[in-house]
């Protein structure tokens, strides 16, 4: 009886899941910037809010998910976050140092803070990181403040998961495949580092040019900043297509930007391929974007300035002029990147199952967009590249999930298959490490005080990533926004 009860609507998820965005801006403001510009900030959130009220409307198509979905969607969420390693409940990657210290940070300083040894605020994107930060504050507790940051983190992905499987026609099967879907990137670079041992093969060296394209599961362990907004503009981005209120991305993609700004920039690109395809609605609507825009910038006009104050690695330009052998590397890394992507690509045009006209059409511009990228090195680690290629990752995952269970093609989904299966046994052997090395039965040792953002980046990666993220000395926003 209860499981044919409706709890939510794809509305109410659209409303909650932009709110859960927009909120680390609203702490973000009201604690680091000036009175009389958060005034005008807060202000201009309150419009926007009403504005994107306005713009979901009361459509009748809006999907609801009943109880049992819920709890099965929440159960997906809070498990992916677990065995991603938030909270340190299970085994983590070795960039978790610095998630850590940044929750640690926030926790432990009054905001704004100066990092003591270089007395220097930090600029940094905290947009996932503020909210579980904020709440902890209270208990200041090390075993709470994990529990917080797990609940947030929790929300986020049950917003993300919700909304897709929505998308996806309420389609289990094809949500679950998608989250492992990773390219061949983990294959091939498992079949190198076991037998082939070629640097020119696969690049996964920061001296060289650093090459990677996660699954949406992979993301979540590396960058669980990251993927929740990725996953957020994408769908949102599908949702809008297919529905015609192509509006709405404009509200995710501007608060995103505090969460993922590489993620959020190439997501700003299939947004405007989409308002290009669909280029009568934009005139029409023309002065309504224009006043959203308005608004948007007057509510987000400081943090974007706090942004840019960040100072630069040093590290920006095309891949040729980092390595002599960049051509060979590029060509290596898209045969085998892509090759099983290509492969999928010929098998779906000659036996295509039939899928939204909006996500063919993002899977291929996503392909030519993936492949532009790999001539771009942005940062120490490639971030441009590394971590902007996440919403072209879960474009590619859920087309080719889609194929593989829609297909009425016997040896096309048997293929398909197949790929699926080399791309994705290296990330399974990662899921089962997850489940038997974690918290809850007792085979992690606990963890001793990371220190600061600045001092671990610096003690474990290089000086170059710690200046990165330290605020311009005399900044515009350290001079005229920031509260000191």
């Amino acid at each position: 009886m209860y499981s044919n009860k409706v709890i939510t609507s794809q509305k109410t998820l659209l409303f909650g899941s932009f709110l859960f965005l927009a909120f680390p801006c609203i702490l973000f403001i009201t604690t680091w910037v000036k009175l009389i510009f958060a005034l005008i900030s807060i202000t201009a959130f309150l419009i926007v809010v009403k504005q994107f009220n306005a713009t979901l409307g009361n459509r009748k198509h809006y999907s609801t998910l009943y109880l049992n979905e819920v709890v099965l969607l929440f159960i997906l969420s809070l498990t992916i976050v677990l065995l991603s390693g938030v909270g340190d409940f299970a085994s983590q990657i070795r960039d978790y140092i610095g998630h850590t210290a940044k929750i640690q940070d926030l926790v432990k300083y009054d905001w704004p803070f100066t990092y003591a040894k270089v007395n220097r605020y930090p600029c940094y994107y905290f947009g996932y990181y503020l909210a579980p930060a904020f709440f902890s504050k209270i208990f200041a507790n090390v075993f709470i403040t994990n529990v917080i940051w797990i609940l947030w983190a929790t929300l986020g992905m049950f917003f993300s998961m919700s909304l897709v499987y929505l998308y996806l026609q309420k389609d289990l099967k094809v949500l679950i495949l998608s989250l492992f879907f990773s390219g061949s990137y983990s294959f091939v670079f498992y079949i190198n580092q076991k037998f082939i041992h070629s640097n020119l093969l696969i690049s996964a060296n920061a001296d060289q040019i650093y090459y990677v394209a996660y699954s949406i599961f992979g993301s979540a362990m590396w960058v669980p900043n990251q993927i929740i907004p990725s996953l957020l503009c994408a769908i949102v981005i599908l949702i809008s297509a297919r529905n015609d209120n192509i509006k709405l991305p404009l509200f995710y993609i501007s608060c995103s930007f505090f969460w993922a700004p590489f993620p959020t920039l190439i997501a700003s690109l299939l947004y405007l391929l989409i308002l290009f395809k669909k280029h009568y609605h934009v005139l029409n609507e023309f002065v309504s974007f224009v006043k959203i825009g308005i608004l948007i910038f007057l509510f987000l006009a400081p943090i974007a300035i706090y942004l840019s104050a960040t100072s630069s690695s040093g590290v920006s330009g095309f891949v040729w002029n980092y390595n002599a052998d960049w051509f060979a590397i590029l060509v290596g890394y898209l045969l085998s990147e892509i090759g099983f992507l290509f492969i999928a690509i010929f098998l779906i045009t000659k036996f295509s199952a039939k899928l939204p006209e909006e996500l063919s059409y993002l899977f291929y511009v996503s392909i030519i967009i993936f492949c532009l990228l790999c001539l771009t090195k942005y940062g120490v680690w490639n971030d441009l590249m590394a971590r902007g290629n996440i919403p072209l990752m879960f474009i590619f995952s859920i087309y080719i999930c889609s194929q593989i269970v829609h297909t009425k093609n016997f040896p096309k989904k048997v293929l398909l298959l197949v790929i699926y299966m080399l791309v994705t046994i290296p990330l399974l052997k990662i899921v089962f490490f997850q489940l038997s090395n974690n918290q809850l039965i007792g085979t992690m040792s606990k963890k001793t005080d990371t220190g600061d953002m600045y001092e671990v980046l610096v003690k474990n990666y290089s000086q170059q990533e710690g200046e990165q993220y330290l605020l311009k000395k005399d900044s515009f926003f350290e001079k005229y926004l920031l509260k000191k």
